[in-house]
């Protein structure tokens, strides 16, 4: 009686032992990748010289956990109010495999979204989620002011739209340029601009 019983219970333990090991190979695989970020902040090269934005990242304090930034704490500055419906321009550089430093601003792929208030605040289906969601206040330019920035967190589930590479490693530049929904090429008006250069490894 008591082999039977210790036999039965082998048998559950090794089969609930297999389908675990199962289950966690098939997580383990299907994993992201990790994101490394090595700059962020406002966008070069988009005013003229002696031109601010409108919206303004005014300080950043980068996240190390195990030798990887991919989370950043900061300020952000509004400085007119403007709740007129925006148009994101996502522009994503793959940085050549031999430049390890440096500006990567060639050969990029521009997409475009348009984004209503509460979109922009609710929907997680974008990039732009990184920025909305860390955001302590006038989220759409209802007020001025200074305002916290807290975990803003680059996951690669946010990539999946704009990055095409398979494997979808190597280093990246990332710019989102938010402006009028109605401006035209010749005059963007811009709001902001965000720049990301990270690393997936």
């Amino acid at each position: 009686m008591c082999s039977s019983q210790f036999g039965l219970a082998f048998k559950f333990d090794m089969k609930t032992y297999l389908r675990i090991w199962s289950i966690l190979s098939l997580i383990a695989f299907a994993l992201p990748f990790k994101t490394n970020i090595t700059q962020f902040g406002n966008c070069n090269g988009v005013l003229h010289e002696g031109e601010v934005y409108p919206v303004e990242i005014t300080e950043v304090q980068y996240e190390n956990e195990g030798g990887f930034v991919n989370t950043m704490h900061g300020n952000y500055v509004v400085r007119s109010v403007d709740t007129r419906e925006k148009e994101l321009l996502i522009t994503i550089f793959h940085c050549p495999q031999t430049t390890t430093t440096g500006q990567c601003n060639s050969n990029g792929k521009t997409f475009i979204e348009s984004l209503h208030c509460d979109q922009f605040k609710r929907d997680n289906s974008g990039i732009w989620y990184m920025i909305s969601s860390a955001m302590s206040g006038s989220h759409c330019g209802e007020t001025t002011g200074t305002f916290d920035m807290q975990a803003v967190t680059l996951r690669t589930e946010y990539l999946t739209k704009y990055i095409t590479e398979d494997p979808p490693k190597g280093r990246y530049l990332l710019q989102m340029l938010f402006h009028k929904k109605s401006a035209t090429t010749d005059d963007v008006d811009v709001r902001g601009c965000v720049s990301v250069e990270f690393d997936i490894l």
